[in-house]
């Protein structure tokens, strides 16, 4: 009889499965290889087909999973996106991550172009919280696109960080972030109210002027930006 710790998909535990996928995936030993450890480190004896046939039957049984965790996904309120790089054989390739209330998907890709945002995203009528990076930009309707507050005040930081306390560019950081604060610093506005502020005074930072590098890129970045860092918040 199949023991109860054993994975749905195979008579084997978890653990034996995830070391499979580590030696595998990431120290991309061959079969022979991935026999050899578990019998040398763990006393087990695995065959070749013993190890493929545990990543097909994985495949075909978390496939379906997959799929389900992406419409929960999309189903959300909010989906927050992020993509990073990463080396696989030498090669660049690209992890995508989509994350709403509730859980997170991982989607990994050759490319970083605007098809895999596409395909994250798909028929979903989420709001998509992202840093600005144009594959999401396009992805979704304006009223739709939640910009990343962490991201914008980081990049004015950055941008800042070899001006005067008397720059231009320290200025507008600064009320960029007094700004930031005002939802939590005025509980008692409503939606509507708390909308006509943050309007207002997004309207006064862009009116603005300064020849300094690091206030104009600050500044042109809430340009692209404001629309969705007000509905952020």
């Amino acid at each position: 009889s199949r023991n109860s710790q054993s994975l749905p998909f195979t008579e084997y535990g978890l653990n034996i499965f995830m070391m499979v996928m580590i030696l595998r995936f990431k120290g991309h030993l061959s079969f022979y290889a991935i026999s050899s450890v578990f019998l040398v480190a763990f006393g087990l004896s695995l065959s070749k087909s013993d190890i493929s046939n545990l990543l097909k039957q994985s495949a075909a049984f978390l496939d379906s999973k997959y799929e389900k965790l992406i419409k929960e996904v999309r189903a959300g309120e909010i989906i927050y996106a992020d993509e990073t790089g990463w080396m696989v054989r030498g090669q660049k390739a690209w992890l995508w991550i989509m994350a709403n209330e509730n859980l997170t998907v991982y989607y990994a890709a050759e490319s970083r172009g605007k098809g895999i945002a596409d395909i994250m995203y798909g028929n979903s009528n989420a709001f998509l919280m992202t840093d600005g990076y144009v594959s999401y930009t396009n992805t979704t309707a304006k009223d739709k696109h939640l910009f990343c507050w962490a991201h914008i005040l980081r990049f004015a930081y950055e941008e800042t960080v070899n001006d005067k306390d008397s720059s231009m560019g320290i200025f507008l950081r600064d009320e960029l972030v007094r700004i930031y604060h005002i939802k939590k610093d005025h509980p008692e506005y409503s939606k509507d109210r708390l909308e006509v502020v943050l309007r207002e005074e997004f309207e006064k930072i862009l009116n603005l002027a300064s020849t300094e590098e690091s206030f104009i890129k600050i500044q042109n970045r809430v340009k692209e930006q404001k629309e969705g860092l007000i509905l952020a918040l």
